[in-house]
Parts: structure tokens; C-alpha cells; sequence
């Protein structure tokens, strides 16, 4: 009796939580019916067809709600759908093979390379000078043109991370919302990407499932060539009318209100002392002064020592001016620390001679260590005392106490080292492999993606130019962006402006994973017939309205589905069903090229829920926004973007 109630207790709470979606998949189970009685395309629709239909509808309900990693979802009703035959091995594999998720794959190795060499750091204040004495709107023109821009060459996410700090420093001095920066940057970064084929990863995605699709072609019968800015015609246009939005009505405050990001709290939290030298490099931080170093920090994370010589500054003035051969203190919390370290290439650890790390600092990483109380090598010794440099190949950036109390403060070669106390340490990447299971260590942890920069200005001119290489040579026909992008990422390891260990953590597995799996749920959709059945009952209904009917469907389906599951997820989903579309030939003036552009603009187009891109998440944690400013300042957006990429597709690409 008494499991009886448990379970029942269980059931009441899960219907109570998901009546949403009970009463969503009751109206989605009346539809199917309705479908098969008056639909005549679904009809004719086999056993495999409706077997397909529905695991594709249960993939977007655990899609929407999340029940697990994307790219597993995606995996297991690929793997259904081949157990049940939808899809055969070829279909299945399809996305392992193309050329486009390679390309993009590369392409997140070019990214991290130029982010790791502070490139766009160094150019963003060139953009945001003088700040402080400009409105909100001059702000958002000097950050949203530039950055826009700057996503038509790289992908956006990681021009976001990149800027980020600098935006939150823009935010400290202003005191302009950060909800009034963040949102509005994101956006941008977003619309840029449709100026070029490589500025959204759905834009390569796209153009690689029509090009390996044989059956379309132009209007002259050849297959279809996308070139590096073929879309830039319609894309310009949606471009420019976005940051217009986004310029004159971010500041209304009806409609994008002022909101604060949420303060972490600081009770029981490990608060480290990180020291870091200033040497000849350290070119962002030379001249500086202790103010505009301690921007966009909280209150709890600051500069408590500047040590000069023999002189110590105990919670330096604000007006103090930071020189080469100084020593830093800072006190805070681990990611406020890291964005410090990452920030400049030429703070270094201390007790290391800056010409003896210049080259080993490339494979270097951060690891956080706990010492062990049965240490023999490290307990009650001070730092300098201990042999860090030659056993452990690793040199002591911070320290911390494992109660998240406050240390005294000291030079960081006389702190005696206690047991439980956490280190922050700098070394190989062998380090973990090592000393992962090392007596003196209780645990040994990785931080991933956390690597000094590699900022001097020979290794950000050659970032540069390769970067302008990859994307300056496949508009002249020579190359496919593809070579580009390999031959680019080759160079960018030999010139040591990333590393290979950076260059395999700068590839999102599970990104690259979902994608080439979607590839085969997409096969599934084309053999099955599912996608003729819809794309047919979408000509049918259509069809009055002519090719801009169909093209304006197109976007609004996708732009809708984008919302509520990745961006490429929709596109994979729909793309077998704009292909029926165009194979079928019953629309008559529907160009192949507006249709396919179409389907790239409105997979970028996802405004209304922080869910649907990944700068949106982002976006919605630094700024501090509600769900409901998505809504109220996206969907207008959303709305006047439609109206001007719709026909702007229809009209651009008639002939």
C-alpha cells in the first residue's frame, strides 16, 4: 500500500509539472489523424512514413524539454530509425562524410586560435574609445557595426567569449544595464553571419546538404555553387534593418528594460590569491591603471598588493599607474582570476625568467590541485623551498585555504604550503597524466580551455593574416573555403598561435555529433516519404500565393522550430522537405538559390527565447534578463526580419 502511494504521489507530480505537454501531444496525436483521413499526400503515406513521423515528433518533445544531451537524443532516433530500416546505412552515415560539417569542424580551430592570441581584445577598445562620454546608442553603434562585421569572417560564439570581458568593462564604467549591452551585442553578432557562407555555421550546413543533394539545380539545369557571398545580397539587407532595430529601441526601456546580471554569491566560495609579474609584453596592462584594471570586476575580486622592488603597496589607489617589473595580488574567485590571466600575455607567473617561458608557456594549461596532508614533498615547506620547477615541470600562480578564508598577505615564495590547501598551478599537459594519482596530491583537476595567451605581436600579425587568407582566397574561385580552412588551421599550429592540445579542446564534439546525426535523421525524413507527404500538403495549400508563399513558409517553420531546438537540428529537419519542394517542380518561378537562403536566414533567425542559439544563453546569464524580454524585444524583431528576408529572397535571386 504504502509503494502504491508513492507511486501515485509520483504520477500526480509529473502530470501536475507536464500537463503541457500531455495536452500538446494529445492535440499532436488528433492531428496525425486528421492528417490521415483528409490529407491525401499522407494517404499514401506507408507503415515507415508514420513510424518516422512519430519518432521525429518524440525527438522534438525531449528536444523541447530537454531530457537529455542534444547529440545523444539525436543518436538514439537515428539509431531507431535504422533498426526499423527508415533509413538505410548511406542515408544514415551521410553526415560522417560531408564536406560541410568538416569545414566546420576546422573552422572552430581557426577560431580558438585567433581568440587565443587576444586579436579581437586588442581591436575592441579601438572601437569603444571614449566611451564614457557617448550615449547608449553611440555604445551600441561602436560594438554592434564592428562586431557584425567581424561574424561574417569567424563564428560568433567564440567572438562573444572573446569580447565578454570587454563588455563588462564597458558596463563598470558606464553604468549602462548590462541587459542593455549584452542582448543587443548577441543579436548583432547573429545578424552578421548571414553576410557571408562561413558567418552561421547554418549557412555551410545548408549549402553542403544542397550541393551533395544531386537531384537540385539553377535555373539553367547545373548544380547548385554557392559562393562565399552569395547570400550577402539579401544578407546586408536583413543586416542593416536588425542593427537599425536594434539601435533605435534598445534603449526604450519598454522594450529592452534595464536589469543587472545576478551577483554570485561569495559565501562559501574558494577565494584564491592569484600573482602574476608584469614583464615587457604585458602590453595591455602597462600604463594601466589600478582602476581601469579592476573594470568589470565584482567588489569582492580585487587588487590587494602591488608589489615594486622592495616596496609593497597594500591596497594600491585607484590612480595608481601599473609598471613593468611590478608584481600583482589579486583576490576573488576562480573564473574572475582566469579572465585576468587569459586577459594578457605578458603577466607571467612569478619566479620564472620571462626569455625562459616564452616558447614552453604555448602547451601550458591550469590545473587546480588539492595537496595532500600526507604529502611528503610539499607540506610545511614555502613555495620557493619546494621543487615545483623540477618535479612537477608546473610553477604556483595562486593560492587559496580549503576553508575559503582569507590568507595573510605575502610574498608567494614564503607562503608555507598546509594540507587541504588548493594551488593553482601552470604546467604541461603531461602534468595530469603524471600526477593525477601523485601522493601528494588528494585531487588533481584540469581546467579545460584555459591556456595562457600567446599575445605578442608576431603571433597576432600572423594570426591575422591567415585569417584573411581562409576567407580572402575562396571568393576568387581558386580554392573551396574547405582547403582554406585546413591548410589555415595547419599554419595557425605551425606558427604556434594555438596548440595541439588547444586545438582538439577547440572542437565542440557534441556540436559536430548532432549535426552529422541530424544528417541522418534528415535521410530518414527524404526516404521514408515523409518530407514529400509535407511538402506536398504545403504546395497544396500554398500554392495561390505562388513562390513567395512557399518561400515565406519556409521561413516561418524553421524561424518557429529554431526557437525550441538548436539551430541545427532545424535546419537538418527541414532541408529534405524544401528539397521535395524544389524536386517536384509544381511550384512554378520557385528558384533553388531564394529557397536555400530561405532556409539559412531563418535558421539564424532565433530572438524570441534565450534557447534557441547559443550566444543567446550566453547573453541571458550575463545580462540578467527574463524570458519575457526575449519575447517582448524579439519578436518584433523577428516579425519586421521576416518581412524583409521573405521577399528579399524572392526578389534577389529570381533569375
Amino acid at each position: 500500500m504504502k509503494r502504491w502511494n508513492e507511486w501515485n504521489e509520483k504520477v500526480k507530480s509529473c502530470c501536475s509539472k507536464r500537463w503541457g505537454t500531455g495536452v500538446a501531444i494529445l492535440g499532436v496525436t488528433f492531428g496525425l489523424i486528421a492528417l490521415g483521413l483528409f490529407a491525401p499526400p499522407f494517404q499514401e503515406l506507408g507503415w515507415k512514413g508514420w513510424f518516422s513521423l512519430a519518432v521525429i515528433i518524440v525527438l522534438l518533445f525531449g528536444l523541447v524539454h530537454e531530457v537529455g544531451p542534444t547529440h545523444v537524443q539525436f543518436a538514439t532516433a537515428l539509431g531507431v530509425l535504422v533498426v526499423f530500416q527508415c533509413v538505410d546505412s548511406e542515408g544514415a552515415l551521410a553526415g560522417f562524410s560531408n564536406q560541410g560539417i568538416s569545414t566546420i569542424t576546422v573552422l572552430f580551430i581557426v577560431a580558438a586560435a585567433i581568440t587565443r592570441t587576444n586579436s579581437l581584445v586588442l581591436l575592441c577598445p579601438f572601437f569603444t574609445s571614449a566611451h564614457r562620454k557617448n550615449s547608449l546608442r553611440s555604445v551600441l553603434a561602436k560594438l554592434c557595426i564592428p562586431l557584425g562585421a567581424a561574424s561574417m569572417f569567424l563564428n560568433s560564439t567564440p567572438i562573444y567569449v572573446s569580447v565578454l570581458p570587454v563588455l563588462s568593462k564597458i558596463v563598470k564604467t558606464t553604468g549602462i544595464a548590462p541587459s542593455k549591452i549584452m542582448m543587443p551585442v548577441s543579436i548583432s553578432l547573429i545578424l552578421g553571419g548571414t553576410l557571408s557562407l562561413i558567418g552561421n555555421m547554418n549557412n555551410l550546413l545548408v549549402a553542403s546538404l544542397a550541393v551533395d543533394d544531386g537531384g537540385l539545380v539553377d535555373r539553367d539545369g547545373q548544380p547548385l555553387q554557392f559562393g562565399y557571398f552569395g547570400i550577402s545580397k539579401v544578407g546586408s539587407i536583413y543586416f542593416a534593418v536588425g542593427l537599425v532595430y536594434v539601435w533605435l529601441l534598445a534603449p526604450i526601456e519598454g522594450m529592452l528594460p534595464s536589469r543587472h546580471g545576478a551577483q554570485l554569491a561569495t559565501k562559501n566560495v574558494r577565494l584564491y590569491l592569484l600573482f602574476l609579474k608584469v614583464t615587457s609584453r604585458a602590453k595591455m596592462t602597462i600604463g594601466c591603471s589600478v582602476k581601469d584594471l579592476e573594470r568589470g570586476v565584482s567588489t569582492t575580486d580585487r587588487l590587494v598588493e602591488l608589489h615594486r622592488g622592495d616596496e609593497v603597496l597594500v591596497a594600491p589607489g585607484q590612480d595608481t599607474v601599473i609598471l613593468e617589473g611590478d608584481t600583482l595580488v589579486f583576490h576573488g574567485q576562480l573564473e574572475t582570476l582566469i579572465n585576468i590571466y587569459k586577459g594578457d600575455g605578458g603577466l607571467y607567473p612569478v619566479g620564472i625568467e620571462e626569455e625562459l617561458v616564452d616558447s614552453a608557456r604555448l602547451n601550458c594549461s591550469l590545473y587546480e590541485v588539492a595537496v595532500s596532508c600526507n604529502s611528503t614533498l610539499l607540506l610545511g615547506k614555502a613555495i620557493r623551498e619546494t621543487c615545483f620547477p623540477g618535479h612537477f615541470k608546473g610553477v604556483v600562480l595562486a593560492v587559496t585555504s580549503h576553508k575559503g578564508t582569507d590568507l595573510g598577505i605575502e610574498k608567494l615564495g614564503d607562503h608555507v604550503i598546509e594540507g587541504g590547501e588548493t594551488l593553482l598551478i601552470e604546467a604541461r599537459p603531461s602534468f595530469y597524466r603524471q600526477f593525477a594519482t601523485d601522493q601528494n596530491f588528494s585531487t588533481v583537476h584540469p581546467l579545460e580551455g584555459v591556456s595562457p595567451p600567446i599575445d605578442d605581436w608576431l603571433h597576432i600579425t600572423a594570426g591575422l593574416i591567415i585569417l584573411a587568407a581562409v576567407v580572402a582566397i575562396p571568393p576568387t574561385g581558386i580554392v573551396s573555403i574547405w582547403v582554406t580552412a585546413i591548410g589555415g588551421s595547419m599554419l595557425l599550429v605551425a606558427t604556434g598561435c594555438i596548440s595541439l592540445q588547444d586545438a582538439y579542446s577547440a572542437v565542440d564534439i557534441s556540436l559536430v555529433l548532432t549535426i552529422s546525426f541530424s544528417f541522418g535523421v534528415g535521410a530518414a525524413v527524404q526516404q521514408s516519404g515523409v518530407g514529400l507527404a509535407i511538402a506536398n500538403s504545403m504546395v497544396i495549400c500554398l500554392s495561390p500565393l505562388g513562390p513567395i508563399g512557399i518561400i515565406a513558409a519556409i521561413y516561418i517553420c524553421v524561424g518557429l522550430l529554431t526557437e525550441v531546438i538548436t539551430n541545427a537540428g532545424a535546419v537538418a529537419l527541414f532541408f529534405p522537405i524544401v528539397s521535395s519542394i524544389l524536386k517536384d517542380g509544381s511550384v512554378v518561378g520557385l528558384n533553388s538559390y531564394a529557397a536555400c537562403y530561405a532556409l539559412m536566414l531563418a535558421g539564424s533567425a532565433s530572438f524570441i527565447t534565450p534557447i534557441g542559439h547559443q550566444l543567446n544563453l550566453m547573453a541571458h546569464a550575463a545580462g540578467g534578463y527574463k524570458y519575457s524580454d526575449w519575447l517582448r524585444f524579439g519578436l518584433p524583431l523577428q516579425i519586421l526580419l521576416g518581412i524583409v528576408g521573405v521577399p528579399g529572397c524572392f526578389f534577389f535571386y529570381q533569375g
